[in-house]
């Protein structure tokens, strides 16, 4: 019989006395691996959101109706934030929400949004070489929204549907036109999950109807709902953050947010680390100790086998395949255990409301390096804690196991 083979057949016949490694060894594994694929995930959403250049030297302005300490976007106090010392440029932007239904769309309620140069969605089909600026009328919207298939709208001139206030809590339907120029992913989800892009003016047309008011008095009364303002470089962002807050702004800049990555985080990415280390000694640790223990046991198997001929290599690459079959079985519970114990400890932290923002929901799978890593780490751990159990076995002779029958 070949030695893996034999080594697989002992791993179940001593299934009962290698349990507690296997948990051991994949709780261990299951921990460090949950705990480095949540701070992944925080990585990645908060790099998602920060697009190196120009999110560095970005500050977000938000219109707070009906907040008397907070000053209206309108377009008298852009312009007057424009002329700040270190601003480069301003990005208004307001939503309307509108809708669309035809023969092959069953109907989307989307929300038309003003389209920033420096954010632009990722566009996977259109109908020019560049599709922004938009001209009036033009619109660009996801590929997908609320399980209908946009794609076929694309090039053409279609009818949505806006509301026109009429009077207090009264409204009514009305409609206009747009042409579809380009569609966009629909994991795009930055300004809104049921977002579209359309050009200002009508965006700003419909937020007027939608308010009860011509375009200009609401551009001057009640005005955008946000905007965003670049600074000349990332140094000038604190310089005209203070000053657009002295001014009354609701102003936070992207630095503060990629800064304001929560310390827990940081502290599970170090209890990950610490986590390690104890794989390291405790695995490493319970590895001799059960297998030196095995070995003791099994004098008379040994003694058997070398008396039909086994060589003393043979025997130390039997104790050592039977180690890396239990490292094998324990790594690979580990990280399918791994996915459990991240993806719920992703939606604790996320009841936390300074973490809600780095982490996103759903489950959470542990990347493949990491998880190839933790592998590695788990065979080279457990094959070094039964080095000394295997040699110790070679070494035994016959005469030496026939006296402990």
């Amino acid at each position: 019989m070949k030695t893996g083979r034999l080594a697989v057949s002992n791993v179940r016949a001593l299934r009962r006395r290698l349990v507690g490694l296997v948990i051991l060894t994949a709780v261990a594994v299951a921990l460090c691996v949950a705990s480095f694929a949540i701070t992944q995930r925080a990585q990645t959403v908060t790099d998602s959101r920060l697009q190196e250049g120009v999110t560095n030297r970005s500050i977000q302005l938000q219109g707070l109706s009906g907040r008397d300490d907070v000053k209206p976007l309108t377009e008298g106090a852009l312009k007057r934030a424009a002329e700040l010392p270190g601003v480069a440029e301003i990005e208004p932007v307001t939503q309307a929400g509108f809708d669309y239904k035809s023969d092959t769309v069953d109907g989307v309620l989307l929300y038309a949004t003003t389209p920033r140069a420096s954010f632009p969605p990722p566009i996977v089909a259109q109908t020019r070489a560049h599709v922004f600026p938009l001209s009036r009328g033009e619109a660009v919207l996801p590929a997908s929204s609320q399980g209908s298939d946009l794609r076929p709208l694309l090039g053409k001139t279609i009818t949505v549907g806006v509301t026109r206030r009429i009077g207090p809590n009264e409204g009514t339907g009305a409609s206009d036109r747009v042409t579809v120029v380009g569609l966009f992913d629909p994991s795009w989800q930055l300004d809104n999950p049921d977002a579209a892009y359309v050009d200002g003016h009508t965006v700003a047309d419909w937020a007027a109807m939608r308010a009860g008011m011509s375009p200009r008095r609401f551009l001057t009364t009640v005005g955008y709902d946000s905007a965003t303002v670049l600074a000349n470089d990332s140094a000038h962002v604190g310089p005209v953050l203070h000053e657009l807050q002295d001014q009354h702004f609701a102003a936070s800049s992207f630095q503060q947010e990629l800064e304001a990555l929560p310390a827990v985080l940081e502290l599970v990415r170090v209890v990950g680390y610490a986590l390690v280390v104890f794989l390291v000694i405790l695995t490493a640790f319970a590895s001799y100790q059960v297998m030196a223990a095995l070995a003791r046991q099994r004098n008379r198997e040994v003694g058997i086998l070398k008396a039909v001929g086994f060589t003393d290599r043979r025997i130390f690459g039997l104790v050592a395949a039977e180690a890396l079959v239990v490292a094998v079985v324990a790594a690979a519970s580990g990280l399918v255990l791994s996915v459990g114990v991240a993806t719920v400890g992703n939606a604790l932290l996320r009841q936390h409301g300074d973490l809600r923002t780095f982490l996103s929901p759903g489950v959470v799978f542990p990347q493949p390096t990491i998880a190839v890593v933790a592998v590695i780490a788990v065979l080279a751990v457990i094959g070094l804690g039964a080095l000394l159990p295997a040699w110790r076995a070679a070494r035994l002779t016959p005469a030496e196991a026939i006296r402990e029958w």
